[in-house]
This record gives C-alpha cells, sequence and structure tokens, in this order.
C-alpha cells in the first residue's frame, strides 16, 4: 500500500496530513502506532533507529493516537477509560479510584477548559463529550508523538477551537503532532507543514502559506475539483406553502420551544455548538425523542411519530453516528442497500424475497450512487467511510421521501466523497424534496443551505438566509445565545 514513504515531525511541530480515503493514512498512521509492520524500511525517534517496533515499544516512546472511530468502552466511566491501561493491567482489575477520577477531571479542566463527571459512564454521553474523553485518553499516554486522525469530525465549533488551542500548547511544550484531517479550513488553523499522500505516496510536502485549496485537492485526488458551491448551482425552492412545520418543540431537559418551517426544494441548515439540540430537535421530528409541541406535514398535524410511521409518510433521517446507528458493518453491501426496500423485493403467494429482485435493484443502487466495492456481496465494514454513507445515503433517498433529515451527513469522508454527497443532497432538492441539515462544518452550512438557524441551549436565536451568511455572526449567536445585528458590530 505505501511506497517509498520519508517522513519526518520535529518536536514543537504540527504536521497536517492530507488524503483522500484510500490514500493510506491509516496505514501509515499504524504503522507509526505499531500495528502493522512494514516491509521495509525504518522508524527512529529522537535520532534513534528503533530495531524493534510493535505496539507495545511504540507506547513505551511516547507515542499516542487519536483514532477516527471511538476506542471507548461504553460500560465503563470516563476515568476508567483515560486510565485504561491501568484497569487492564493491575491485578484483579483494582484502581485508585478517587486518584483516578482525580487525575481526570485536572486532565479536562487543564487541557480543555472543560468540566466532566468522571464517573460518568461514556455510554451516557453526547458523540462530542466522547470525542473529549478519546482526546484526553491519547494525551495523557503520549509523551513524544501524537497522531490525531480525524479528531475534529464530531466536534462543535467551539469544541474544534478549544482543541486547537490543546494542540498548539502541546506543540509548544515539546511534542511532534500529526494531524490527519479533511477539512482544508485546518491546514492554516494547526498546520507548521503540510504532506498530502495519494495511491500511498507522499505527492506534496509543503508549508501551509504555499498551497490553495485548489491546488490541495488537484493533489490529493489527482485532478482540478471545481468548487463544489459553484457546481451545485442551487435554485432558489419553490414558492410553496410549507411542506414541514415544526411548533414550539420541547423536551424536559433540553429543547425549548424550536419552532421553523420549510419548503419544497429548500435546505434549512442548523447551527450550533455541542449540546445546542440540533441533533435532539431531528430526533424529536421523526419520533425518537419524547417532545412536545406540533410537527405538521403539507398543514396534516403528524401524530404518534415513529421513524416507521415517517416513513410511509415520506420522512426519513440519516443520523450522525453512521456505524452503530445506520450501518450494518457485519452484513454484504447488498443487504444494507436494500433494507428498508423488502417489501416491495417479495414474490409468490407465501411473499418470500426475492434474491434475484434484491440484487437487481442493489446493483441499480450501486451505480445510480457511485458506491465504489468490489462486490455488492463484501461486508459494508469492507468500505471506505465516503462509500459507507453513500450506500446509507443510498437506501433512504431511494425511498422518494419528500423531507430528509440529515444529521452530519459528510463526517468523516474525504474531499471526493464529500462532493458526491453534496451533489446527491443538490440532486434532492432539484426534484422538490426538502432538506433539513444538522452540520458542525460552517462551509458545508454556506453550500448547500437557503436559510441557516443557530441554536443555542435548545432555542432558534439567529436565522440567516443565503447571500447574507455570516460566520462570525453565527459562531457568536451559538457561543452567547443572542443574535448580532450589523448595527450592532
Amino acid at each position: 500500500m505505501l511506497t517509498d514513504i520519508n517522513l519526518f515531525v520535529a518536536r514543537g511541530e504540527t504536521l497536517v496530513l492530507l488524503g483522500e480515503n484510500g490514500a493510506g493514512k491509516s496505514t501509515l498512521k499504524n504503522i507509526l502506532c505499531g500495528l502493522l509492520e512494514p516491509d521495509s524500511g525504518q522508524i527512529a525517534l529522537s535520532g534513534e533507529v528503533r530495531k524493534e517496533w510493535d505496539a507495545r515499544a511504540a507506547r513505551d516512546a511516547g507515542v499516542g493516537a487519536i483514532a477516527q472511530e471511538l476506542s471507548l468502552f461504553p460500560n465503563l466511566s470516563v476515568a476508567e477509560n483515560v486510565f485504561i491501561t491501568e484497569l487492564s493491567s493491575s491485578r484483579w482489575g483494582l484502581l485508585n479510584r478517587r486518584r483516578i477520577n482525580e487525575e481526570t477531571k485536572a486532565a479536562f479542566h487543564d487541557l480543555l477548559d472543560e468540566d466532566i463527571d468522571p464517573e460518568a459512564l461514556v455510554g451516557t454521553l453526547p458523540l462530542g463529550k466522547r470525542q473529549l474523553v478519546e482526546i484526553v485518553k491519547a494525551v495523557q499516554r503520549a509523551s513524544t508523538l501524537l497522531i490525531l486522525d480525524e479528531p475534529t469530525t464530531s466536534l462543535s465549533i467551539d469544541e474544534r477551537q478549544r482543541l486547537f488551542t490543546v494542540m498548539r500548547r502541546l506543540r509548544d511544550s515539546g511534542f511532534g503532532l500529526i494531524h490527519v484531517t479533511h477539512f482544508l479550513d485546518e491546514v492554516k488553523a494547526v498546520g507548521d507543514r503540510v504532506a498530502i499522500m495519494r495511491d500511498g505516496v507522499i505527492v506534496t510536502t509543503a508549508s501551509p502559506d504555499e498551497l490553495t485549496p485548489g491546488q490541495i485537492e488537484r493533489d490529493m485526488a489527482g485532478s482540478v475539483l471545481i468548487a463544489v458551491e459553484h457546481e451545485l448551482n442551487l435554485a432558489p425552492p419553490a414558492d410553496a406553502p410549507p411542506v414541514l412545520e415544526v411548533e414550539d418543540l420541547r423536551d424536559e431537559t433540553l429543547l425549548d420551544g424550536v419552532s421553523f418551517s420549510i419548503r419544497p426544494g429548500e435546505v434549512v441548515g442548523l447551527a450550533g455548538l455541542t449540546g445546542a439540540g440540533r441533533t435532539e430537535t431531528v430526533l424529536g421530528i421523526i419520533g425518537l425523542r419524547p417532545v412536545t409541541g406540533r410537527v405538521l406535514l403539507d398543514g396534516q398535524e403528524f401524530t404518534g411519530r415513529s421513524p416507521k410511521k415517517s416513513l410511509e409518510i415520506g420522512m426519513v433521517l440519516v443520523s450522525e453516528d453512521r456505524r452503530s446507528e445506520q450501518a450494518f458493518l457485519g452484513r454484504s453491501v447488498k443487504e444494507n442497500l436494500t433494507a428498508v426496500s423488502l417489501g416491495h423485493l417479495t414474490s409468490g403467494l407465501l411473499r418470500l424475497l426475492s434474491l434475484r429482485k434484491e440484487r437487481s435493484e442493489a446493483r441499480e443502487l450501486a451505480a445510480t450512487f457511485d458506491v465504489r466495492s468490489s462486490s455488492i456481496d463484501v461486508p459494508m465494514v469492507t468500505l471506505s467511510g465516503g462509500n459507507q454513507q453513500k450506500v446509507v445515503l443510498a437506501r433512504w433517498f431511494s425511498q422518494h421521501p419528500r423531507v430528509v433529515l440529515l444529521d452530519e451527513p459528510t463526517k468523516g469522508v474525504d474531499v471526493g466523497a464529500k462532493a458526491e454527497v453534496h451533489r446527491l443532497i443538490a440532486d434532492l432538492t432539484s426534484k422538490g424534496v426538502a432538506v433539513v441539515l444538522v452540520s458542525s462544518d460552517l462551509s458545508e452550512l454556506f453550500t448547500l443551505s437557503h436559510r441557516i438557524l443557530v441554536l443555542h441551549s435548545g432555542r432558534v436565536v439567529d436565522e440567516q438566509v443565503r447571500g447574507q451568511f455570516d460566520a462570525t455572526r453565527i459562531v457568536k449567536a451559538a457561543s452567547s445565545g443572542h443574535a448580532e445585528t450589523a448595527e450592532g458590530r
């Protein structure tokens, strides 16, 4: 997979590593962490060539990594996850609970300026908080080199900035950092140098100031990717009555009167920090979260809300956590594509599943949505993150929905796959489908949305229309809960 990789990271330096899915970034990370053995070449730390290199040697040398897919134990506490190596190596599992709780609280405060209950079960935390636990766990174990593999994919704008502050502190204290990301705006935000991989080879190394976004995309993909926002050319939504109306959505813990409407062909983006109520809003709309208030489809109240009933009336949800909530990783690509279509794939008096129809439909969907795999029979887990997401989108978009709720639809996918997902969304809206888009990526919201609603503490605190989007105003409203007018700046 990798070919003649020559890479160095200095103490007190952040190297940003870019590349599309399949470029070899994860393979390189796994070799550096001692999880894979290279066929040839050598690894040196602090000038010393390491003759033996495995996971234990990497850990003893102070190499740590933050994985893209969380490696936490949901049934253990925050502190137990942070100190998992002590827990696994201690005799009979005995630990000084008071000590690890105090050290965990101190680590969150010192690194992230974040208060957290160290005894809280990780499985009860929202995804963004779990990502912070993963970060603290990795920093606690590393001392020389820290590899961050897509650490910001589940973080809000505010949490992302706090992570960047932590990275700068670690860099200034002498750490070497390798930051793997798909977000091009993070290159200049944290990078001292940039390395771009393609097909197992490092094709470019440069300083951030020497590269434009177009150059980066060209080097990553091997060809120039036209800026998505120009290619999409989103048309304004039809001047029609709302297809979806949300009125005074509330729950017992967070949502505090969320109201909005959306017309056919319109994309309404939901911006805000983690815990602002964006995900809770879409879960409430579709019936996965107990809420009060009203949801109306074409002016008719949607009562007895549930995912099954939502599908029947033409509303679907693509949730944030693809791997645990959307994808059947051990099942084939074919089964993932047709999972909600089985009703019309039966035949005969006994209504048995027609394997011929299922295969035909799966092949057609894979071709239409450009799902790239060696076969529709391979397990879903073998696909890249971008192709997994296209399978999930194909499954739901094929149901001819009228309203689609998308929660972080491009999290963890590369530039090319992200552009393809954006085109699929634009194609939906061109057919009159209404889209509610939750995203922590402001550039994505700006690219796809006709309107952006900013949530804070379960309330809509600001609304902006296309042509007048203001990133600074969105960040301030999301952080403070107060909209700022142009006159007030």
